[in-house]
């Protein structure tokens, strides 16, 4: 046999043995993926009617507990209390007193006036006590409710609701449930049960049209397997209903799950099992394995046409193998090594050569390899061009934050030259408060990148704490009183009197967010402008409540495509409007992410020229007043012995600090004090000096980050030494390290508390109260 003859039959049963591999491994993915893909979407049918059933039931659910809270209950002691006169304290009992009958009917209509699903209501106890509404609250001769299902169901379960078993009406006729919720007295005794005759017939209809692919049908069981719905036979209303063994069969063996099997229809059937948590009722969809199979057979005669075009063709490429495969892979290798190497660059030129490169005129794989190359190429592009892009941003806004920290910094080294050579004391306190201010603009650019940081690095954290919720409010009406007066705006807060009092969350963020909000409204509104800020109660629950705020201006607004851009790290709405109003372009997205962390969401409205408004939602818990008041004593207990003093005379500390100026400012802002500061230059020396005479000091200032041994270190070296003081004395953290990773950094190595750079006199002076006492 020749070589080509060799060469066709072995490269002809090589193609046919891996198209045979590959068409089968293809149709049982594809089979598997199918089935699986019908199972996810029978399964989220079932959750939506599951959910449907229970958003139907849900407004009787409610109206029950309702009139479960109201006196009209039984009396399980004697007659059914059929109404309490409030204006008296003596309960007015059933057939004592039929005048108010027409009144207790009137509450079960006005609660109900909404709602078209109910039959009728019912009261009953365990003395056999009956009266329904609302054809009148009457009793039933002869009738004891403690035989019917909905009792029965009602008293041997432990929920405070029970959906009871659907059963068909004698009076009426209607398909329907029972909600029936247990009622206690104020000693908390059980009085009786009060439920109320749901009609199914709404539900019923709509999950009767409810259509699942081509041939599925929906069919619904109670929990004594009674159908509720059939979706296959919707007629079985008027009709006594078709029993589906195969679905029973599922049930038995499988409470939830799929299973394969013939059904009633002699067709192979794949059925999907669901079991409702509230009222415990079985969903169940059933359809054709044929349909759910079809997409893999269509798929394998796709395989099986591929695969004798393949075999035709091999004979035409054995022929043309070196020039139809090996040059083709020869370029697409040169364009591969190209690719890999990383010298593609960003340049048209360079882009249009590897395209050259891949434009091979083989077939079969190495055309499709070549058509992935130039996908990727195309992908390389335009990732290399979104790079660009944000890059470019970057940059805008690295040459943005230039010139916010450069402004700030003008104004504090040009005003420090001024004071340099005032001649008055007015002239050097002018030119300190323009200096302060500048160095809080600072600060707060320094803030905004270093959250901005935290957050690109995922290590942004809330933290919780009870805070007063018009406390926090009027703290931030403080922080912008000033700017909002400097342009004669008109600023007013509405609060919803139903947000509670006590919350529990990070106070500082929220307040951060409102701020930055409020900021910006300030920013942009021109003077004479109103701005408000309005809070509202959205939900609440027992331990948690959801609020909304809204800022509205009547500003300079945003444009559609600028909206678009807001909330984006590193961008800003416009170029223009930067330089014109200045900024960062960090504070919405900051806002954004901790609104996010908070549970809620944050958008706006606009138009421009005329104003914008602003909406976030944030879920905060709840909090009491009686927890609050028991920090109080905490509280007190940190302000010491010294309360409000600045007095500390007689008292001797520890500064462990590196940098001579950051020492001339602790000792020059600490000078009113009278308190006596001994200098270390490093951790070693403040370690030395703290074994020579530990009693000399009652508390250490360190800083973290010193030459040779740091304050981490020097902290746990003190605390290891062979003395009982040196493991109580106070040992503060003072660190422009202000991270939550730093905090904690701190307190591991022993330290008692953290004070961040720039230091806050009334922070240190905190510290020094708090600590001072505790060594005396």
């Amino acid at each position: 046999m020749s070589i080509r003859a060799r060469l066709i039959l072995t490269f002809t049963l090589c193609l046919c043995v891996a198209c045979g591999g590959i068409a089968y491994i293809a149709f049982n993915s594809a089979r598997a993926a199918s089935v699986k893909s019908f199972d996810e979407l029978a399964v989220s049918q079932l959750e939506r009617v599951d959910e449907r059933i229970n958003t139907f039931l849900e407004p009787g659910i409610m109206s029950a507990r309702y009139l479960a809270t109201l006196d009209l209950v039984c009396d399980s002691r004697e007659k059914l209390t059929s109404y309490t006169d409030t204006t008296e304290d003596t309960p007015l009992r059933y057939g004592d007193f039929p005048a108010y009958e027409q009144a207790i009917y009137d509450e079960f209509v006005r609660v109900f006036a909404s709602n078209d699903n109910y039959d009728l209501v019912f009261l009953a106890n365990d003395d056999g006590q009956y009266a329904q509404a609302p054809d009148g609250l009457y009793k039933l001769a002869g009738y004891d409710p403690r035989v019917r299902p909905w009792y029965v169901e009602a008293m041997a379960s432990t929920d405070e609701v029970t959906i009871a078993t659907p059963y068909q009406t004698t009076t009426t006729g209607n398909l329907v449930t029972s909600i029936v919720v247990k009622t206690y007295d104020a000693d908390n005794e059980p009085l009786g049960l009060l439920g109320i005759d749901y009609r199914l017939e709404t539900l019923t209809s709509d999950l009767y049209a409810r259509s699942i692919l081509e041939t599925g049908y929906l069919v619904v069981f109670d929990r004594n397997g009674r159908i509720i719905v059939d979706g296959h036979h919707p007629e079985y209303v008027s009709l006594p209903p078709i029993d589906y063994p195969d679905i029973r069969k599922a049930m038995a063996e499988q409470p939830d799950g799929v299973l394969d099997g013939v059904g009633e229809r002699g067709v192979d059937e794949h059925i999907v099992l669901h079991t409702m948590e509230s009222t415990g009722w079985k969903l169940a969809v059933v359809f054709d394995r044929s349909e759910m199979e079809a997409s893999s057979f269509d798929l394998l005669r796709t395989i099986l046409y591929a695969t004798v075009a393949a075999l035709l063709l091999s004979f035409i490429i054995v022929f043309f193998l070196a020039r139809g495969i090996v040059r083709p892979i020869e370029q697409l290798i040169e364009a591969s090594e190209i690719i890999s190497s990383g010298e593609y660059g960003a340049s048209e030129k360079t882009i249009h050569s590897l395209h050259q490169k891949l434009n091979v005129t083989g077939r079969g794989e190495s055309k499709k390899l070549a058509q992935a190359l130039h996908s990727m190429v195309d992908t390389l592009q335009k990732r290399i061009e979104g790079e660009a892009a944000a890059n470019r941003a970057k940059s805008e806004f690295l040459a943005n934050m230039s010139h916010e920290m450069r402004t700030p910094m003008n104004a504090i080294i040009g005003m420090t030259t001024i004071a340099r050579f005032a001649d008055t004391t007015e002239e050097k306190d002018e030119c300190l408060g323009k200096i302060e201010a500048a160095s809080k603009h600072l600060l707060g650019v320094i803030n905004d990148v270093l959250d901005m940081s935290k957050i690109e690095a995922r290590r942004f954290e809330l933290s919780r704490a009870l805070f007063r919720f018009d406390q926090m409010l009027q703290k931030v009406q403080t922080i912008n009183s000033h700017r909002v007066e400097e342009k004669h705006q008109r600023f007013t807060i509405n609060t919803d009197t139903a947000i509670p009092a006590v919350l529990l969350g990070d106070e500082q963020r929220l307040a951060q967010v409102i701020t930055n909000l409020l900021s910006n409204a300030v920013k942009f509104t021109p003077e004479w402008g109103s701005i408000q800020l309005n809070c509202t109660l959205l939900s609440k629950a027992d331990d948690w409540c959801v609020l909304q705020f809204e800022i509205i201006d009547t500003g300079i607004g945003i444009s559609e495509e600028q909206q678009k851009r807001l909330f984006t790290s590193f961008e800003q709405a416009d170029a223009g409007i930067t330089r014109r109003y200045g900024g960062t372009g960090l504070g919405l997205a900051i806002s954004k992410q901790i609104v996010e962390l908070m549970q809620g969401t944050i958008w706006m409205k606009s138009e421009l020229g005329k104003g914008s408004t602003f909406f976030f939602t944030v879920e905060l818990d709840i909090g009491t007043e009686k927890q609050l008041s028991g920090e109080q004593p905490k509280r007190a207990l940190e302000d010491g012995s010294f309360g409000d003093s600045m007095d500390f005379a007689g008292h001797t500390i520890l500064l462990a600090e590196d940098v001579e100026v950051n020492k001339e400012v602790v000792c020059g802002l600490l000078k009113p004090t009278a308190l006596t500061i001994d200098w270390a230059h490093d951790g070693a020396e403040a370690l030395a000096m703290f074994k020579q005479d530990p009693e000399r000091y009652e508390m250490i200032f360190m800083d973290v980050r010193m030459p040779g041994m740091d304050g981490y270190e020097a902290t746990r070296n003190i605390r290891a030494l062979p003395l009982a003081y040196a493991r109580s004395i106070p040992i503060v953290a003072m660190t422009a390290n202000v991270f939550r990773e730093d905090i904690e950094q701190a307190l591991a190595a022993g330290m008692n508390a953290h004070v961040g750079k720039p230091l806050n006199l009334e922070e240190v002076l905190r510290m020094l109260r708090i600590y001072l006492r505790r060594s005396q």
